[in-house]
């Protein structure tokens, strides 16, 4: 429940903000799938943190 909450301000606020164009970046704190298919969904690109509790994202690349 508490991840939740904090999706639910990234998210609003990704759209209050002219991103297009820019790269976002975000700590692991703020990886999820819903804020980076927000991000493309505005038409910026991300960094995203990863932490190694994500082994196959984590080593992919």
């Amino acid at each position: 429940m508490i991840k939740a909450i904090k999706l639910q301000p990234s998210s609003a606020l990704l759209k209050l903000l002219d991103i297009s164009g820019c790269i976002i970046t975000i700590d692991a704190m703020g990886t999820q799938h819903q804020i980076a298919d927000a991000i493309r969904a505005l038409g910026a690109d991300y960094v995203l943190a990863l932490k190694g509790n994500h082994p196959t994202k984590f080593h992919a690349g």
